[in-house]
């Protein structure tokens, strides 16, 4: 099996969210105006929403889950019962290093 690796996620993420028409900005977080890289937040603003989060992939992964279900939907936790299935659905296994 071949394990599959994507470079330069931040910006393949950034470019995706471009051509899906949201406009992506940064803001600095720090109140000192010191520039860390944990200080940024990621914005990507569209029909008069906005959605923000510590890096690209992850705003990217937000938004994707928000155009397949509603906020209430995407934010519901798990049941014991969804927990159950999903343990029953998926057989971790260690993989070999190579």
């Amino acid at each position: 099996m071949e394990m599959v690796k994507v470079y330069n996620k931040y910006n393949k993420s950034i470019n995706l969210l471009l051509k899906w028409g949201y406009e992506v900005f940064i803001s600095n977080t720090n109140e000192n105006d010191e520039i860390y890289f944990d200080n940024f937040m990621w914005l990507a603003q569209k029909d008069g929403k906005i959605y923000a989060e510590k890096n690209p992939l992850r705003l990217i992964g937000v938004i994707t889950l928000l155009k397949e279900y509603s906020p209430e939907e995407a934010t519901e936790d798990f049941t014991e019962e969804d927990f159950d299935i999903l343990t029953e659905s998926y057989l971790l296994k260690p993989f070999e290093k190579k």
